[in-house]
């Protein structure tokens, strides 16, 4: 069972320690790993044969590329100090040699396996924006074009605004803007530590949102500038700015006739 992992490309070096069912990258960002991703190389790896063996025991492994690898990893198991290595080198028409440290043959993989080998940083990060059960968010506060707007949920899991002012709220209006943040997946890591957040529009951001369970704010998400069809965005806890879809800026920006029923409505609601 892997515990730990290397992965040396073309795009960086980049660690991966496993914890429970999660991955979590070390190097080059302490963050959490795409775990989907983590583990298609994890399991390609362990489950993938040789197409060819090309030399049983080779004098030199230039001529294969090996000596200086284009893909190396490693793969730490119960024993930290021997991990299983593989490297990765030239090409030969739709393979690459390889070699493993536990044999010294060097042999052909399929270039699909390489590919699957080399990604970027952007691909082994976990994308998702928000992590916090959704049913159990019982008051959000919305603030926006210089306005607040505060709904709270009671014991029975009916919605109400309590300001600006108190009214019954679209109970499904409220379920599917909750549903929209914790759905949300960066679309482009822009950058992890901003000189400035004001060219972002986040120095002062068009909308904040701010998520309590029992009182307590579990997570606050803040939208500036648009750029094309994406807005920049960055979490209340965390310095990096990132692009999301833009419709999220119009789920968080609801006026008060969005999210809060009439009289009548209030009315047929009851009925």
């Amino acid at each position: 069972d892997v515990r730990r992992f290397i992965l040396e490309n073309s795009n960086g070096r980049f660690v991966f320690r496993r914890s429970g069912s999660d991955w979590l990258m070390q190097e080059p960002l302490q963050v959490l790993a795409e775990r989907t991703r983590v583990g298609q190389i994890v399991s390609r790896v362990s489950t993938e044969k040789a197409r060819q063996f090309v030399e049983e025991n080779p004098t030199s492994l230039k001529p294969y590329g090996l000596d200086k690898p284009g893909i190396r990893l490693e793969f730490y198991l119960a024993d930290p100090q021997n991990p299983l290595t593989l490297t990765i080198g030239k090409r030969e028409g739709a393979r690459y040699f390889a070699r493993a440290s536990d044999r010294p043959s060097v042999f052909l993989v399929d270039s699909s396996f390489v590919r699957l080998m080399n990604p970027d940083l952007a691909s082994l990060r976990d994308k998702k924006m928000a992590f916090f059960n959704e049913s159990q968010v019982d008051r959000i506060e919305l603030v926006h074009s210089g306005t607040t707007l505060v709904c709270a949920k009671d014991s029975s899991g009916t919605w109400s605004i309590i300001e600006p002012e108190s009214r019954q709220a679209k109970g499904w209006v409220i379920r599917d803007l909750l549903k929209s943040v914790t759905d949300l997946q960066v679309q482009e890591f822009v950058v992890e530590k901003p000189r400035s957040l004001k060219q972002y529009g986040l120095e002062k951001p068009r909308a904040r949102a701010i998520f309590y369970i029992q009182d307590f704010a579990v997570y606050e998400l803040l939208l500036g500038n648009t750029r094309q069809d994406l807005v920049y965005a960055k979490r209340g806890d965390e310095t990096r700015v990132v692009l999301l879809q833009n419709d999220i800026l119009s789920k968080l920006t609801p006026s008060l006739e969005d999210i809060g029923l009439t009289l009548t409505e209030t009315g047929e609601e009851a009925q």
